[in-house]
Formats: C-alpha cells, structure tokens, sequence
C-alpha cells in the first residue's frame, strides 16, 4: 500500500485547526434558551458540522501517523489507531447528539406552547445525556490512543522527543482528571481537551510533513 505522509500530515493540521474553530465558536445551552435561539441553532449545527469533519480529518492523519510508527512497533501502532478510530466514532454521535438533536429541541421548545415545551426539554436533556457518555467515551479512547503513539514514538525514536513526551503527558493527565471527576466535558472542559489533541496533531503532521520515516 502507497504511503502518503505529507498528505496526511496535512490532514491532521487542518483537522486540529477545524477543532479548535468548533471549540470557538460552540454555543452553550443558555445561547439556546436565549433571546435569539434560532441564529444559536445555526451557530451549534454549522460547529458541530466543523467538528465532525475535523474528526474525519484527523482520523486520516492518525492513519498516516499509525503507518509511520507501525514499521518500529506494529502491535502499539494498531492498538493505537484501533482505539482512536472507536474514539471518532463517539467523537461523531457526541456532535449529533449535542448539534443536531439537543440544539434543535432546545431552540423548538422556545418556540413551542406550553403543551409541548416539556417534551421538547426533555428530549434536548436526554440527547444531552447521551452527548456526555459519547463524549466522555472520546476523551478515553482519544488519550489512550495518544498515549500508546506517543510511547512507542519514545521508545523508538519515530517521533521528536519533545512531541512524544508531550503527547504521553497530556494524555495521562487528560484521562486522570477526567476518570476522578476533576474535568467536566463541558464546553470549556472539552474545549481544554481539544486544545491539548489539537496540538499534538499539528506536531504529528508537521513531522510527517517535513521528516522523513526512519529507516
């Protein structure tokens, strides 16, 4: 199979800048109940639309990331890309759930009479709850694909030390603050999260830009 560093590389750049936009610009649940629920709604579908492409865009990059590490440890490397490629499949119904559904029954339930604001607020709480255990099971799976990349680059020299030490740091401590309770994936909690991947897989593809695979 034909390898294609840079055009992963650049995948994975632009994948990070996508989520870090959709982190910018994501509403909050008071922007939907607020005096212009509908121009939220649009802010919340057109972010959460960002956010699944940069998913797809970064799981291209972790494929050129995995061939990169595979040839030193192919047994990290596919565990690695095995848990990442669970991790954008939650990533994915995080957004549906929070962009799609909750957002529209929230900005519906505004909108709505009396009779029907308790349905619609109950379906937006339930998509809500959905989002978090969807988004809670990304921030697991992303990390501990971070982490066994990053291990194997350390180990065997595939990646700058720098970028691997990063990468194995933010990624345990991610996991650690969140399996205590210490991090709450709301926007701004995920929003750090994001930042943290985000910047990782910018150095993942400007590596796999630039550098050569070792030999």
């Amino acid at each position: 199979m034909p390898d294609h560093p840079t055009a992963s590389g650049t995948a994975a750049i632009l994948g990070a800048a996508a989520l870090i936009v959709t982190m910018a610009f994501h509403p909050t649940g008071h922007d939907l109940r607020g005096s212009d629920p509908a121009a939220a709604l649009r802010a919340a579908e057109y972010a959460h639309a960002l956010g699944i492409a940069s998913v797809v865009a970064i799981t291209y990059g972790a494929f050129g990331l995995s061939r990169r590490l595979r040839a030193a440890s192919p047994a990290t490397a596919d565990l690695a890309f095995t848990c990442h490629a669970f991790a954008a499949f939650a990533g994915m119904f995080a957004a549906l759930a929070s962009g799609f559904v909750a957002a529209r029954a929230f900005a519906a339930a505004h909108a709505a009479d009396a009779k029907e604001q308790p349905l619609l607020d109950a379906i937006g709480h339930e998509a809500g709850l959905w989002n978090q255990a969807c988004a809670g099971a990304y921030v697991l799976l992303s990390c501990a694909a971070i982490a066994l990349w990053a291990a194997g680059a350390l180990r065997h020299r595939a990646l700058p030390r720098l970028l691997g030490g990063f990468g194995l740091a933010a990624a345990l401590l991610i996991a650690a603050l969140f399996a205590v309770g210490h991090l709450r994936l709301d926007v701004h909690g995920f929003g750090a999260v994001a930042l943290a991947q985000a910047l990782w897989w910018i150095g993942c593809g400007v590596v796999l830009r630039r550098r050569p695979p070792p030999a």
